[in-house]
């Protein structure tokens, strides 16, 4: 389960789980320079933080209008 903490960080493979998309698409976006704000704590390691993947989608967010 993915933590709700806003400040809490999770790796490629979580943060693409919570968003409803593949690792591949979160590494096309970074190469891309799109997508949720990102970190690299490590040399190999990615990691999002939660809160900035949640802004990430309520900044997509659409409604339907009449």
């Amino acid at each position: 389960m993915i933590p709700r903490d806003p400040d809490h960080h999770i790796p490629t493979v979580e943060a693409a789980l919570f968003l409803g998309v593949t690792p591949k698409t979160l590494r096309n976006w970074r190469a891309r320079k799109i997508g949720p704000a990102w970190a690299r704590p490590g040399l190999r390691t990615v990691v999002y933080r939660v809160g900035d993947l949640i802004a990430f989608m309520e900044a997509r967010r659409q409604t339907a209008e009449a």
